[in-house]
C-alpha cells in the first residue's frame, strides 16, 4: 500500500471496540450523574444556512471526509426524524466518545435555514478496548473524568468539514 493510499484510508476502530461501542453507547454510564457528566460532555446549537435534510447530508459528507484522521463511524441517520448520531472512538485507547443532532427547519421566506441543537459527551470512564469496559464503567459511573476538551474541538472540527455556513450560538457544558 503507498504512502498517498494509507494518508487518504478510514481509520477504523479495532475489532473489540466495534463490538462493545454496541452496549457501551446504549448503556451510557458517563452520562448518568448530572454535574459529573458536565466535565466531559458538550451542548451546542447551530444556525446553519441549508435546508434540514441537506444539511444532514453535509454532516454525512463531513464525516466521511475526515474520517482519515480521526475514527469517526456514523452510528445512526434518521433522515425522517432528521436526527444522525456519530460514534468517535479516541486515538490509541479508543474511548467511545458519541456526537448526536437534531436539525429542525427555521421559516425563512428569504433563505433556506435551520437549526441543530447537537450533544457531544463520552460515555465512560474506561474505552472501549478494555473487556467487558460497560460492565465495569456501569460499576465506576460516579468517579469524575474530563474530556481534555475533546468534545468541543471535535464539533469544530465538524463545522469546518462541512463547507457550509454555519453560527454556533450556543455552547455550553452539559448533556
Amino acid at each position: 500500500m503507498g504512502e498517498q493510499e494509507s494518508l487518504t484510508q478510514a481509520k477504523k476502530p479495532w475489532l473489540i471496540s466495534r463490538g462493545q461501542a454496541k452496549i457501551q453507547g446504549m448503556v451510557r454510564p458517563g452520562v448518568w450523574l448530572p454535574g459529573i457528566r458536565d466535565l466531559h460532555s458538550i451542548k451546542e446549537v447551530w444556525t446553519i444556512h441549508a435546508k434540514p435534510g441537506d444539511a444532514l447530508e453535509k454532516v454525512v459528507e463531513a464525516v466521511a471526509q475526515i474520517q482519515h484522521q480521526s475514527i469517526a463511524q456514523m452510528h445512526e441517520i434518521n433522515r425522517q426524524d432528521l436526527f444522525l448520531s456519530i460514534y468517535y472512538y479516541t486515538p490509541g485507547a479508543q474511548w467511545l466518545d458519541i456526537v448526536e443532532i437534531k436539525f429542525n427547519p427555521v421559516e425563512n421566506e428569504n433563505e433556506a435555514m435551520c437549526t441543530a441543537d447537537i450533544r457531544s459527551f463520552s460515555t465512560g470512564l474506561l474505552p472501549v478496548s478494555f473487556p467487558l469496559c460497560f460492565v465495569v464503567n456501569a460499576v465506576l459511573f460516579f468517579i469524575p473524568f474530563f474530556d481534555n476538551h475533546f468534545n468541543s474541538q471535535r464539533l469544530a472540527t465538524l463545522r469546518s468539514a462541512m463547507g457550509i455556513t454555519i453560527t454556533l450560538d450556543t455552547q455550553c457544558r452539559g448533556y
